[in-house]
């Protein structure tokens, strides 16, 4: 057998070897979620979304809102995760946010950061909504709401 026919026959089998035993990939988180959030009345003509990142543990929550006339400063935003819809709002599903000040993005949005305590499979179970409010200084309002679309069993 020549040099050329020994190098092609060991590539062969090499490939032939790592092709039946693959190398096992740990798996990374989930990619992101995005929600789409909408305004509340008065403030129903603005939009913003929040990005959903999945951990065994629980969901970090990064959400960017449009300002909100009228609230005292530094802005005070809350995120929770309800049971149900934006239509058919049920009972906080997620823990009180550890953070709330709101941050000011070079965009002109506003930002807030948070995990909350419910990870991708119980969110799929059932239909849930994320909602943005005020601080109770603020009147406790819901600024913003969206639907969680996360393919619910």
């Amino acid at each position: 057998m020549n040099r050329a026919m020994q190098w092609t026959t060991g590539l062969l089998a090499i490939t032939a070897a790592l092709s039946a035993h693959p190398a096992e990939t740990p798996a990374g988180p989930a990619p992101p979620a995005r929600v789409d959030l909408q305004g509340i009345a008065p403030h129903a003509t603005r939009l913003g979304h929040a990005d959903l990142v999945f951990r065994p543990e629980g969901t970090d929550v990064v959400v960017w809102i449009a300002p909100v006339n009228g609230l005292t400063r530094p802005q005070h935003l809350y995120t929770y995760v309800h049971q149900g819809s934006c239509a058919n709002l049920g009972q906080r599903a997620s823990e009180p946010p550890r953070r709330v000040l709101g941050y000011r993005e070079t965009a002109g949005l506003w930002t807030v950061r948070n995990t909350i305590n419910l990870n991708a499979d119980t969110l799929k179970t059932s239909p849930h909504a994320l909602t943005v409010w005020s601080s109770p200084p603020d009147g406790n309002l819901m600024l913003y709401c969206g639907d969680l679309h996360l393919g619910v069993v």
